[in-house]
């Protein structure tokens, strides 16, 4: 099964008292920039935190996390100039916080997506067992399970055989235990 070839597009806008996904419209992107996302208390800012050990190679911060690392959709982190001064500031690899999903966001021809975890974070071994790849995906700590409902599960079930090959919805749902050896197609 081929995968999609078509770039991502904003297919949403979020705004709530929290979001608001124009926000990130101002931005000039540059090639190197990260966006750290996630859903809302799933270790977003745990996660900043780990690549700004990776970004300063040090445990001390230029200034506090929330300026190195700007939380771009936030609605009540300074208003849209401010917040496109700061970022636009930012001398060192930048490396933003977001609750957004991919619909949500802008996408650019040339931004670019991570998809080697070894590349991006090769000093994780020293941290993670497995390093990156068990950073990037685990799948053993069993805290999802009991959460989904059978219609979830039909759901996911549906979007997986119409965009998953077998071999990667193995890997998925069962990371090394798979066998699998997931490959990037390049």
């Amino acid at each position: 099964m081929s995968m999609p070839t078509t770039l991502p597009k904003r297919t949403r806008v979020y705004r709530c008292h929290h979001l608001d996904s124009t926000r990130w419209d101002d931005l000039i992107p540059r090639p190197d920039d990260i966006v750290i996302t996630t859903s809302l208390k799933a270790g977003t800012t745990w996660t900043q935190r780990i690549v700004s050990l990776l970004v300063f190679q040090s445990v001390e911060l230029p200034m506090t996390l929330h300026f190195c690392s700007p939380w771009v959709d936030s609605r009540f982190v300074g208003g849209r100039t401010e917040l496109l001064m700061i970022c636009e500031a930012l001398e060192h690899r930048r490396f933003f916080k977001c609750h957004l999903p991919l619909d949500a966001l802008p996408y650019r021809e040339a931004t670019k997506m991570k998809r080697d975890s070894h590349i991006l974070g090769p000093e994780m071994g020293m941290i993670f067992e497995g390093g990156a790849d068990g950073f990037l995906f685990k799948g053993t700590n069993g805290r999802w399970r009991d959460v989904l409902v059978d219609e979830d599960l039909e759901l996911y079930e549906a979007a997986a055989a119409r965009t998953l090959t077998p071999e990667l919805k193995r890997w998925l749902e069962l990371g090394a235990a798979s066998g699998v050896v997931p490959t990037a197609s390049r």
